[in-house]
């Protein structure tokens, strides 16, 4: 038995090609109308699809005259239910040939539905796959500029659900002559990246009210240099009243960094070890209207450690903490680290380092992934001057700047 799978753009056509190629007493086993082109689900066309077997029952009527033959069978419409021609009348088998008959038969039967399965089967797994298979001929066949975005996307390390998503929002939102156009699928961009990223939630004080801040994340992604661009920011443009304290004890370095960073802002210094050295500290400078907190560095694989750093934090204060990462680390790394340091509940997230990458997706990524808001940037070392609110419109060209 033959069994092969017609494809056309009419019911029609598909089985004027089974005709031709399996002849009239060809056994129809599936029939399917589905969409195929253009580009997830826009300006597709319909087609349709035909499994057919040659008529594997004249095995049993060799013998009879062609006036006996099945006539010409007339499929109309559409149905995913499988078609067999009526069955003829048998003329009369020889006894000794009916268990053998059967068999045959009973086999042609098995055939038939294992024929039946495997197609439907892969039915499902082409729909299945249809965006991840045909999503990149499409773009390639169709839409070239759109194309050459989406690859730039990818580069600037966008993660692929979300490089798609962006690319549904142009196909929703300019018409197909306009898919070609890169200035205007930009503009479309440039909008769904800053209405997805929001407003930024930088530090905000409230009058006759002290705000604590801590700024926490793994090793060497700035910690220390940032809070001194943010207390130099807040003392010396907004002249309001800061304290530094530093739990980072661990390295000697860190504590004399800040140390001489207030000295030189004539801003005062604490170094705190256990949760009752932070609460002294806070009662010490209760006329502050903001203290600033550095910690040690931690790794997200010691739970250990992570799970001291939130200990100190418990210490009846309500304390604001901003989770700090480096725009060059890895993006797999990043949501490590979102993941692990999520024992202390940071609501917030500055991105250091910008000036150290050419890739800047995984910001977006970080804000579309998590229920935490950016806050700040930071684009070198100078203190203060290297540290900027994480505007959504300056994230977007970021992004896209290559595009």
């Amino acid at each position: 038995m033959k069994v092969k799978r017609y494809v056309a753009k009419s019911m029609q056509e598909a089985m004027t090609k089974v005709k031709m190629d399996l002849g009239q007493d060809a056994v129809i086993l599936h029939t399917r109308k589905f969409k195929k082109g253009g580009f997830w689900g826009f300006f597709s066309r319909e087609w349709f699809e035909v499994t057919a077997a040659n008529d594997v029952r004249t095995l049993s009527t060799n013998n009879s005259s062609p006036k006996e033959q099945p006539k010409e069978q007339h499929f109309q419409g559409i149905s995913d239910e499988v078609i067999l021609p009526p069955l003829e009348k048998k003329p009369q088998p020889i006894p000794e040939k009916n268990e053998k008959i059967e068999q045959l038969e009973e086999q042609i039967e098995q055939m038939r539905k294992k024929v039946e399965l495997i197609t439907e089967r892969k039915h499902e797994n082409l729909e299945k796959n249809d965006h991840e298979d045909l999503f990149l001929t499409q773009l390639q066949e169709a839409y070239y500029v759109l194309l050459s975005v989406y690859n730039e996307l990818i580069k600037n390390e966008i993660e692929e659900v979300l490089a798609r998503n962006m690319l549904k929002e142009v196909l929703r939102t300019l018409k197909e002559e306009e898919l070609n156009d890169i200035d205007t699928i930009k503009e479309v961009l440039y909008s769904y990246i800053e209405e997805q990223l929001g407003k930024p939630s930088p530090i905000e004080l409230v009058d006759g009210k002290q705000h604590i801040v801590s700024l926490i994340g793994p090793t060497g992604v700035g910690k220390t240099t940032t809070i001194a661009k943010l207390a130099a920011s807040f003392a010396l443009y907004k002249r309001k009243k800061v304290a530094l304290l530093t739990a980072d004890t661990y390295r000697i370095a860190a504590v004399e960094q800040l140390k001489k960073y207030g000295d030189i802002l004539n801003i005062p210094v604490e170094v705190v070890f256990t949760k009752d050295d932070i609460i002294k500290a806070i009662e010490k400078h209760s006329d502050k209207d903001l203290i600033f907190m550095d910690t040690a560095g931690r790794s997200q694989k010691n739970l250990t450690q992570i799970k001291e750093l939130s200990n100190l934090h418990d210490i009846g204060y309500s304390i604001d903490k901003y989770l700090v990462l480096s725009a060059n680390t890895k993006y797999k790394d990043m949501l490590e680290i979102i993941n692990r340091f999520e024992e202390l509940n940071p609501s917030k997230v500055i991105f250091t380092k910008l000036d150290e990458t050419n890739t800047y997706g995984s910001i977006f990524n970080i804000g579309q992934k998590t229920n935490k808001a950016l806050s700040y940037i930071t684009t070198g070392q100078n203190v203060p001057d290297d540290i900027e609110i994480a505007d959504a419109v300056q994230v977007s060209q970021l992004i896209l700047k290559e595009s």
